[in-house]
């Protein structure tokens, strides 16, 4: 159970924080699915649009979750 609620908020990143380039990856029907790096993009796109110190935080917990997804590429 929840694994499926965590699925669906997931699901939900990419409609209330992306912006027009990651939105694109998304929605597009050339590609099969999203990678977690897609989401990498859809924080950094949104942090554009934020005051500085808000900015520097999303880019630098985005940056986070990259080294994350990087070193636990074989779990995920």
């Amino acid at each position: 159970m929840r694994q499926k609620h965590d699925a669906q908020l997931i699901k939900m990143i990419p409609e209330h924080f992306g912006c027009e380039y990651s939105n694109r990856v998304f929605k597009t029907k050339l590609r099969d699915g999203a990678t977690a790096f897609d989401f990498i993009n859809v924080f950094t796109e949104h942090a554009k649009a934020q005051q500085l110190s808000r900015k520097l935080d999303i880019e630098e917990r985005a940056g986070t979750l990259a080294k994350y997804i990087a070193n636990n590429a074989k779990k995920l």
